[in-house]
């Protein structure tokens, strides 16, 4: 037993020598008391007591930390970089964010003035440590770590907006930012022109099965009529979209928190007459987005849809049209019944930029 003891007492004498601080005031000492604190916390069970302890031997981590690596620096682009304050600056934060005090985007934006905060110290001490006023050559470096690291944390909370301004409205994305000088889009998608956002989509694509529904199963004098009676169906119409539009994405949890919805607005031209055909015509939808834009008058979506007699379809792509064109199944195909309207809807469009001062 007593050489158990002899060897145990040999080792810890041994441990002590490899970490034993040099000098009562040094980084060896917070060291050894962070790590002490959070030994004595372990024994603690009051929380109150605990966490006090335990964030003491933080603040004692923190410190040590950045003491320890105030001489390392490495040069970036000519830039020499101290990593110390940047790492003493993330746990003290990182601690007054575990407490709840901040939120993390503030975390994110502090943490260079924080920085620059703990780098300049040092330029306020004396030999002792003392405090005393800085030298008149020291007076420039606090300004210009200062002013350098604020425009840091500018830059960060100017990102943190866009990316607010992103979720609150992500149809922005389809937006082009080739004017910006400080937004700089990072996608994958190499074709910038095919750029469409969800919702503008889901309006053309809830129009068109509108008008299917509207019209195929009726003939082709009802769709004239419909189509000329501009008055209440464009209006119903309308409003139909719009409506499904916003009931199916406030079922979606990611866009029932946009508040972009309400910006959206759906809208037809009057119909046109074909010029291909007598029994022809054309309507086209858009979409517009009255949100934030590079363009004053925003952007819109266009799908054009073509309304033909089946009978002028037929003649004009009977390939395309004419169920006929193999034999028919005779349990399922009624001849007689099949509806007198053909229409034809093009794809949607990439975004388009409209005239501000256009209707």
């Amino acid at each position: 037993m007593l050489l158990f003891f002899s060897w145990v007492k040999d080792l810890f004498q041994q441990f002590w020598k490899q970490v034993r601080p040099p000098d009562p005031f040094s980084w060896q000492m917070l060291i050894l008391l962070s790590l002490f604190s959070w030994l004595i916390s372990l024994l603690i069970t009051t929380p109150l007591v605990r966490d006090g302890l335990a964030t003491i031997g933080w603040i004692f981590l923190s410190l040590g930390i950045g003491w320890a690596t105030v001489n390392i620096k490495f040069s970036i682009l000519g830039f020499k970089v101290y990593p110390g304050p940047w790492l003493t600056a993330g746990m003290v934060l990182g601690l007054i964010y575990a407490w709840n005090l901040i939120s993390l985007e503030a975390t994110m934006v502090l943490w260079p003035m924080t920085t620059a905060a703990i780098a300049t110290v040092p330029l306020y001490l004396a030999p002792g440590p003392k405090l005393r006023i800085p030298k008149v050559g020291d007076r420039q470096t606090i300004v210009v770590v200062g002013l350098s690291h604020a425009l840091i944390s500018c830059w960060i909370g100017f990102f943190l907006v866009v990316q607010t301004w992103l979720q609150a409205y992500p149809s922005t994305l389809a937006d082009s930012f080739e004017s910006s000088a400080f937004v700089v889009k990072l996608s994958f998608d190499v074709v910038g022109d095919t750029r469409r956002p969800a919702t503008g989509v889901r309006l053309l694509e809830a129009a068109e099965n509108e008008l299917r529904q509207q019209l195929e199963p009726g003939s082709w004098n009802d769709a004239v009529r419909w189509l000329m009676n501009n008055n209440n169906e464009f209006k119903q119409l309308q409003d139909q979209v719009l409506q499904q539009v916003r009931q199916a994405s406030a079922a979606e949890d990611t866009l029932s928190r946009s508040r972009e919805q309400e910006l959206w607005n759906f809208g037809t031209t009057l119909p046109r007459p074909l010029p291909s055909t007598a029994n022809g015509y054309a309507i086209t939808f858009r979409a517009y987005w009255y949100g934030p834009s590079s363009n004053l008058g925003g952007f819109r979506l266009s799908q054009t849809c073509e309304l033909i007699e089946r009978g002028e379809a037929e003649r004009l792509d009977p390939d395309r049209t004419n169920p006929f064109r193999e034999l028919p199944n005779l349990l399922t195909e009624d001849p007689e019944n099949r509806s007198d309207v053909v229409i034809r809807c093009e794809p949607i469009s990439p975004i388009e930029y409209p005239d501000a001062n256009a209707p």
